[in-house]
């Protein structure tokens, strides 16, 4: 970026009092110039305010005031500020005015349209047949003015040397090089209009006069506070023009014509201005004669200057004008920089000793910015308003070194740090998104590194927050999905929102159990089943209060160690909104055989037998009695029987006995078949004498 120097903007045209005094002098007739014949033509071109200015009439005069001069020529002013005049004379002085049009008013950035008496002009040593290019400033506007004075009163040769003599002075009086260059008059408060008394060329003077007044009592108060003494003139035109805005002229002048109110501004130059409009403005109004004789050099021209100030002491301020010239800018901070700052911001400074600011950089944290009219959105009087885009730098604390420098090269300076912060704060969400409950807390924390929190919103409502515990803020939640939006800003208006979604779940899951035996003989036993989930996650099954595993598939298990006799088992589930339901089922662990015998005779001679015993019911359940793998056919108060077939001889049979454990008790068993009837052998005499035989 680029600073343009404020002294070429072309606020002045605004001043039209000021700038009014001194063309005036010259008038703005136009009478007819009879043009000798065909003499060899030359042309004038160049710019009106540096290309600001457009539309209006470039006119060519003779050079004399205005009930003398004579018109020669016109055209029109471009768009962009150019004009060209064709002329055919021989070479003279002109004068180059300029009337009507509009302009751009950089300080701030817009069009205007002066009033209708508004006109600038230039003074040219035209030679015949030559190409001239000039342009058009309120400088130059000036300079034409004391040239007619010179040339009028003091009765001095316009030539190039003078022009460019009076050109330089004027410029040196400004502190610009070149006298083509715009100059900025700057407002601080609003224009006046003020009535004045008088002869019209006088009161014009008069007008002058006031803003001098003015202007002396302002920087009075703005720049040089008690150290600035006002002539009693001045003080007096101040308190006229202060209290309701009329001066009376009939105190100097004789007659008494009004004039048309006049529009002035407080315009803040150096005070060599002041000091020379001054005498100006008097020589023309009291008639005041200097007896020194004017030649066309430097020196002359200064001491004219330098005589007709020293006699008028009683306008000149006492103080010293070149302690002013020499005195450090200071810079004053309006804006509040122990606040951290974002986006688009304005920084107002008030500047003091300062009379015209050329130039203006701010550094921040050792990057140098140099500053643009676009960034300046003020520059008057005392007060200094910066526009800056604080988005282009890094949040957190920065070193900001704005450094100015006035038209006398003096260089004021200011540094303090500030804290830009263009993030958004951050929310954190601490509570759960999943309950069983209609009363919910919703609660978190926040954190903005540079500013300070200015509202937390949960739907549109605020909320109390605390930095140290955060906020919270107890809601009333429907079955289902609960949607809330958290708003939260800083100071600064940096904003950041996040949405809350909390599911109140009341519907408890299911949870099944695979078939299983009630009874078993394995004293390890995996019990398993299946889940079903509702809208929310299972968070645990337990058995017995001991967590089992989650498969995949809904399918869940759990490995158990069996105790002898009877098990019971709760197996409980648990949604992660809370929700929980439970299945009891029990497990009967035998791992002993069944008692069985055998009460039926091992010896028969009946082919048809049947075998039969007891046996002993060590656990519930269905026991099976099997002879030879078939079942038995009665099992009743413990006793079981089977009819069988037997044959002739040994008859084996494999009894078996199963419990609905499993478990397992198995023998042989043998039944004889006798059919033959048993033999008896006599060995006995047949024969006996005894009477015991």
């Amino acid at each position: 970026m680029s600073l343009r120097n404020i002294i070429t903007s072309p606020l002045a045209i605004t001043t039209i009092a000021l700038l009014s005094l001194l063309l005036n002098a010259c008038g703005v007739g136009e009478s007819d110039l009879t043009l000798p014949s065909k003499r060899p033509e030359g042309s004038i071109h160049g710019n009106v305010l540096g290309g600001l200015y457009s539309g209006g009439k470039i006119s060519a005069y003779t050079f004399a005031e205005k009930e003398t001069r004579q018109f020669i020529a016109n055209a029109d002013v471009q768009a962009d500020g150019t004009f060209e005049l064709d002329i055919q004379l021989p070479s003279q002085p002109l004068l180059i005015e300029v009337s009507g049009g509009n302009y751009f008013d950089p300080g701030s950035f817009q069009t205007v349209t002066p009033e209708p008496q508004f006109v600038l002009s230039t003074v040219l040593l035209y030679r015949s047949g030559e190409t001239h290019e000039t342009s058009i400033t309120p400088l130059t506007h000036f300079n034409a003015g004391l040239l007619l004075y010179l040339q009028n009163t003091l009765a001095s040769p316009i030539s190039e040397t003078l022009i460019k003599q009076t050109s330089q002075k004027i410029g040196n009086l400004y502190s610009v090089n070149q006298i083509g260059s715009p100059i900025t008059l700057s407002y601080q408060d609003q224009p006046r209009k003020i009535s004045i008394t008088g002869d019209e060329r006088q009161g014009l003077f008069i007008n002058a006069l006031a803003q001098i007044a003015y202007e002396e009592r302002r920087l009075k108060e703005a720049s040089l506070k008690d150290n600035y003494q006002l002539s009693s003139l001045t003080a007096s035109l101040y308190e006229d023009i202060h209290s309701d805005g009329v001066f009376d002229g009939n105190a100097i002048f004789d007659n008494s014509q009004e004039i048309k109110p006049l529009a002035f501004g407080n315009t803040l130059i150096n005070a060599d201005f002041y000091r020379l409009l001054t005498a100006f403005a008097l020589k023309k109004t009291l008639r005041y004669t200097p007896s020194l004789a004017v030649s066309d050099s430097e020196e002359g021209i200064e001491t004219l200057l330098l005589d007709i100030a020293q006699r008028e002491s009683d306008l000149i301020p006492s103080t010293d004008n070149d302690a002013l010239h020499k005195s450090k800018p200071v810079i004053s901070p309006i804006t509040d920089f122990t606040k951290a700052k974002n986006g688009d911001t304005k920084f107002d400074f008030s500047v003091d000793n300062a009379l015209i600011l050329t130039s203006a950089t701010m550094t921040i944290n050792g990057l140098e910015y140099e500053l643009e009219l676009s960034d300046i959105s003020k520059n008057f009087g005392n007060l200094l308003s910066i526009s800056l885009d604080t988005t282009q730098f890094t949040d957190g604390v920065q070193q900001l070194d704005l450094t100015i420098k006035d038209s006398f090269d003096n260089i004021g300076n200011f540094q303090t740090d500030v804290t830009f912060d263009n993030s958004p704060p951050t929310l954190t969400l601490q509570s759960a998104n999943l309950t069983n409950e209609s009363e919910f807390l919703l609660q978190g924390t926040y954190d903005d590194a540079f500013s300070a929190i200015d509202s937390i919103l949960v739907n549109g409502e605020k909320i109390p927050f605390d930095e140290k515990t955060g906020w919270e803020k107890a809601v009333t939640l429907s079955s289902g999905r609960n949607e809330f939006l958290i708003q939260i800003s800083d100071v600064l208006g940096n904003k950041a929102q996040t949405t809350a979604l909390v599911l109140r779940d009341t519907a408890a899951p299911v949870i099944t159990l695979s078939d299983s035996p009630a009874l078993t003989n394995n004293s390890q036993y995996l019990l398993q089943g299946t889940f079903i989930e509702g809208e929310s996650d299972i968070r645990k099954i337990t058995v017995n209060d001991k967590e089992a595993t989650l498969e995949a598939n809904q399918k869940w298990s759990k490995q158990v160690a069996l105790n002898k006799g009877e098990n019971l088992f709760t197996i409980g589930i648990e949604d992660s909104a809370g929700n929980y339901s439970e299945y009891a089922t029990s497990i009967f662990l035998d791992d002993q055989a069944p008692l069985i015998s055998v009460t039926s005779a091992a010896l028969t001679n009946s082919p048809t037998f049947t075998l039969h015993g007891q046996y002993e019911e060590l656990s519930p359940g269905e026991n099976k009695i099997n002879v030879n793998d078939i079942p038995v056919e009665t099992m009743e108060d413990q006793e079981w029987s089977q009819p069988v077939q037997l044959v002739a001889g040994k008859n084996k049979f494999l009894i078996t006995m199963k419990d609905e454990a499993g478990n397992l008790t198995a023998f042989y068993t043998e039944v004889v078949l006798d059919l033959l009837a048993p033999t008896i052998v006599l060995n006995s005499p047949g024969v006996s004498n005894s009477p015991l035989f």
